[in-house]
């Protein structure tokens, strides 16, 4: 048994009491360290546990005590995988697929919200999500892991159509990049102030990938695509990146958003701000389409 704090308060070393904790972990030793597991979990991936993260932890062995970091499994990271595949009809109309993989705490998030789901239910929260895309577009062939399942990952996809996608000016089309429907997929702690007084705080260390794979109909090519870029700091990355294979009448947009520290300082967060409202800018979100053949410029 490994004693530790939910609430991510320090202990004190010198006179643990049992006062000091509320919660309690397994740990498993491996090698030189351990694996820990919350034994009480139903609703999270085998070998996560959300409270008690990166906390210094008190194990309980049969010859005395020893205080340890408690971490995750590496497999049970933070981070979440979204395929979005638009096939673009010449009269502004879609059709698709959407699939998103997650672990960590975009695994237990998704599941906790759909693990007492009937099916009724279930339909309902299909077309909801697949709404966000495109309001009153259609699901079809839905399709989510089992929840009560804490040793695989969880999945979520559905196909859809829909119509009135794309805006048809001449022999121009007009569309918006849409966010990700999926919200869980995304950490939902953003930064919202324009200035803060005290440190901002990720529940998690994370990765959220949103790949987007755009079919263009025969004869249409991009005169405008989201600007790419990357940036790098002391606390995660940044990156959208587009390109268009014209063998395929294809245009691919992947975003990436990776936060390889939780706390981010008041100095760091103007600079972190801008960089999570760039994925948001009209020039990274409009896309225009040309019937006529010309050279393409990004």
């Amino acid at each position: 048994p490994a004693l530790a704090n939910s609430n991510a308060i320090p202990i004190e070393n010198d006179i643990p009491t049992l006062k000091q904790f509320n919660m309690i972990l397994v740990a498993i030793p491996k090698k030189d360290n351990y694996i820990f597991l919350n034994p009480f979990s139903n609703n999270s991936l085998y070998g996560y546990f959300f409270n008690g993260r990166n906390t210094e932890t008190l194990i309980v062995k049969d010859n005395g005590t020893e205080f340890v970091k408690a971490t995750c499994n590496k497999e049970s990271e933070s981070i979440s995988r979204t395929t979005i595949e638009i096939n673009l009809k010449k009269n502004g109309a879609i059709s698709g697929k959407i699939y998103s993989n997650m672990g960590g705490l975009f695994d237990f998030v998704l599941r906790n919200n759909t693990k007492d789901l009937r099916e009724k239910e279930k339909s309902i929260f299909f077309t909801h999500l697949i709404n966000r895309l495109l309001e009153g577009a259609k699901s079809k062939n839905e399709r989510l892991s089992d929840p009560r399942n804490i040793f695989k990952n969880m999945e979520i996809s559905q196909e859809f159509s829909g119509t009135e996608f794309a805006i048809k000016q001449g022999n121009l089309f007009i569309l918006d990049l849409p966010d990700n429907p999926y919200k869980f997929a995304e950490i939902y702690q953003q930064p919202n102030l324009t200035t803060r007084k005290y440190t901002f705080r990720y529940d998690t260390e994370y990765k959220s990938q949103t790949e987007y794979i755009i079919h263009l109909p025969n004869g249409f090519l991009p005169i405008n695509a989201p600007e790419n870029f990357n940036v790098k700091t002391a606390y995660g990355e940044f990156s959208l990146i587009s390109f268009f294979n014209k063998n395929k009448s294809e245009l691919k947009i992947i975003k990436t958003n990776i936060i390889s520290r939780r706390d981010i300082t008041e100095k760091e967060y103007t600079n972190f701000k801008e960089n999570i409202d760039k994925f948001n800018f009209p020039a990274n979100k409009i896309i225009i389409l040309e019937s006529k053949k010309r050279f393409w410029l990004f």
